[in-house]
């Protein structure tokens, strides 16, 4: 298995650079209201050295048309990343794939089932976030395991290079987000740390194969 990286909140080329070189697969900018939000410009500007293989993905909360409209005619992005009850507006005003964004609790799993039942269910892609958006609190790791064999599952919330590697052990997703949990304040990234959480994943993922393989 391949454990897929997305950093969020970047802001600034040197932590850009940083989840590039090592080896994210994704990186996310932030045009909701955030220590980490950036302005379309700035966006554009901040993303246009991304090599292709690096996914763009331009995260909301609940967008409005006119914001998604401007940031979407800024900056070419590969997902929209917005809460799963606004597919049916992001649609409406895009065609690039969504992201959607469920939160734990205890109908996460009726929740995603629904989804995965819908149309909506896309690129069969989704991220499960803590509770509370942007909280820095982890999900129910056990809850989101019991969804993570149903679909693809980025997990979000809480995640550190402390915790991740426990947290692929038992969940088991498809890829994980980290935004706060590689900071040495709120917004402000830690190259060292992007490096660090990128590493524990790595090495989560190489004691699955070999675990699958005895």
């Amino acid at each position: 298995m391949r454990i897929r990286v997305k950093v969020c909140g970047i802001s600034g080329p040197a932590v850009l650079e940083a989840a590039v070189e090592s080896g994210a697969d994704a990186v996310g900018v932030v045009f909701s209201e955030s220590p980490r939000r950036v302005t379309p410009r700035q966006a554009a500007a901040l993303l246009a050295p991304v090599p292709a293989r690096v996914a763009r993905v331009a995260v909301f909360r609940r967008p409005g048309e006119e914001e998604l409209r401007e940031a979407l005619a800024a900056c070419a992005f590969d997902f929209v990343q917005a809460e799963a009850e606004c597919a049916a507006a992001v649609a409406a005003v895009t065609r690039v794939r969504l992201l959607p964004v469920f939160h734990d609790g205890p109908q996460l799993a009726d929740k995603v089932r629904d989804w995965i039942r819908s149309p909506r269910h896309g690129a069969g892609v989704i991220l499960v976030d803590g509770a509370m958006c942007g909280s820095g609190r982890c999900a129910d790791w056990d809850r989101v395991a019991g969804i993570a064999g149903t679909t693809r599952v980025v997990l979000a919330g809480g995640l550190t290079p402390d915790n991740v590697g426990d947290a692929i052990r038992r969940v088991k997703p498809w890829g994980v987000d980290v935004s706060s949990g590689v900071e040495s304040a709120p917004g402000l990234k830690d190259p060292s740390r992007i490096a660090a959480f990128l590493e524990s994943v790595r090495a989560a993922e190489n004691q699955i194969l070999m675990e699958e393989h005895r």
